[in-house]
């Protein structure tokens, strides 16, 4: 109410979060937009609030979309393709001074350094693949005999990932 606000953003696609932004940009005659992650998405489609929060995203003006799966699940709940646009999570790769050190000790805490590594960074789900790039490795390791892979992440996929490593013999590169 004091500012002079343009515009509402929603960090993350919750009803508790878009409730709000929808009664204030209406109350004031402002657009609001949400950004989308597929378990944002899909996880509501099981509980009571289901019809209320596929409701304030159609009234969404803009959804932005973490992926083309995300935007296909938008889709599917009835939000307009004009209204979608995809917005891939990155990092700025235009950073004018970096400092190693962190990285240097990251290395050289797990033995990495000289190593090439693969990084993933999430949950650990089954949907999220994993349990592919593990299974690719052995041939990686072929191509590029001083690569390791680098799982930053927990979730109830741990243990089976955890045994397909075992099973495939890589605990020394995984």
């Amino acid at each position: 109410r004091k500012r002079d606000i343009s515009r509402i953003l929603c960090g993350q696609a919750h009803y508790s979060i878009l409730l709000p932004a929808w009664a204030i940009s209406r109350q004031r005659g402002i657009s609001y937009g949400v950004f989308t992650h597929g378990l944002d998405l899909l996880y509501p489609q099981t509980t009571k609030y289901r019809a209320l929060f596929n409701y304030l995203l159609r009234a969404a003006d803009i959804v932005f979309a973490n992926s083309e799966f995300t935007k296909d699940i938008l889709l599917k709940l009835g939000i307009d393709n004009s209204c979608i646009e995809v917005i891939y999570p990155s990092v700025s790769i235009e950073i004018e001074q970096v400092d190693d050190s962190l990285l240097d000790s990251i290395r050289a805490k797990h033995g990495l350094v000289g190593r090439k590594c693969i990084l993933t960074v999430g949950r650990l789900v089954e949907r999220k693949g994993h349990d592919m790039l593990l299974k690719a490795l052995p041939q990686i390791l072929r191509a590029v005999p001083n690569a390791h892979y680098v799982i930053v992440g927990k979730g109830e996929y741990e243990s089976k990932l955890r045994s397909i490593v075992r099973e495939l013999g890589i605990e020394t590169r995984v």
